[in-house]
């Protein structure tokens, strides 16, 4: 009699940890985020649901100010965050090509700003928009020249708020 041994191997990837600050006196709630219904007046000046950022750097979650730190989860891969692999680009290069987003606004000053992942390309109704559509959950931001790269989720129910790791003193 053949037997066959068929055994199931479970891989775990350590995702990256993520951190939201908060300039709010009050600590938020831990646990998974609800959408709220608040509005973002977008770079494009077009009005979305507002969207979640986080980090994966914890000197920029510091910032400067009265701010509570949290550990964060995001509930999707990491392959739904717009701009982390080339084939994203390549996905945005034939959306250009087809005039899906962006028409008139100069395709290579464009493409460049988005490589780039300039913040105020990327925080605009128009990219946002399309992200979604093409099945992205978030997008890396750059605030610019030498900052790390953020994460704009765009629908915060993907997040939970697992720990806050920071509380500045005087603040309970």
């Amino acid at each position: 009699m053949n037997q066959t041994l068929i055994a199931a191997l479970k891989v775990v990837v350590a995702s990256p940890t993520y951190y939201h600050r908060t300039n709010t006196p009050d600590p938020l709630k831990l646990g998974r985020l609800k959408k709220t219904g608040e509005k973002f007046t977008a770079f494009d000046h077009g009005v979305v649901d507002l969207p979640f950022w986080v980090t994966e750097d914890y000197k920029v979650a510091e910032g400067s100010g009265i701010r509570r730190i949290y550990t964060v989860k995001l509930h999707f891969p990491d392959t739904n965050i717009f701009g982390n692999q080339d084939e994203h680009f390549k996905t945005l290069e034939e959306a250009l090509d087809n005039e899906e987003l962006f028409v008139g606004e100069g395709y290579h000053y464009i493409f460049r700003d988005i490589e780039s992942l300039a913040y105020d390309v990327i925080e605009t109704k128009e990219f946002m928009d399309w992200a979604v559509a093409k099945g992205f959950e978030g997008a890396l931001v750059n605030e610019g020249i030498g900052a790390p790269n953020n994460v704009m989720v765009f629908d915060p129910s993907k997040v939970e708020l697992l720990e806050e790791v920071y509380t500045p003193e005087g603040l309970t």
